[in-house]
């Protein structure tokens, strides 16, 4: 997880090279994943959650499997005071919201995603209690 001080925190991450600088002073923390850190998620200071990369098997959160260069609003997650996201192998993502909800997506052929089903799941609103 990248807790952004500055923009050029950014700088050694090439996923957000395309990123207006404006845009880019707006974030608030990052996490670059993928095996090749070829996949990112944004939250900015007005909690709105974006996601940027090749998407594979949806872990992006978007709903779809479309790759993106440029930052794609993840609606279910925008304005949940987002407090960590987690990364696994499959690939999939958590997310933490400061209330304790934990949303899921991604590749669920190992249950990764506490639910019952076990295609992979392209919609981010797990709504998971975490204690």
């Amino acid at each position: 997880m990248i807790n952004i001080k500055m923009s050029w925190d950014l700088k050694n991450w090439p996923i957000f090279s395309f990123l207006d600088l404006n845009y880019v002073s707006k974030i608030h923390m990052a996490l670059v994943y993928g095996n090749f850190g070829n996949e990112a998620l944004v939250v900015t200071k007005d909690k709105m959650v974006y996601a940027i990369g090749s998407n594979i098997s949806g872990c992006l959160g978007t709903g779809d499997t479309y790759n993106t260069l440029y930052p794609r609003r993840v609606e279910e997650l925008c304005g949940k005071d987002i407090k960590t996201f987690a990364y696994g192998k499959g690939p999939h993502v958590l997310a933490l919201t400061e209330e304790g909800k934990v949303y899921s997506w991604g590749q669920n052929c190992h249950y990764e995603l506490g639910n019952t089903f076990w295609q992979s799941s392209f919609n981010s609103s797990n709504n998971n209690k975490f204690m």
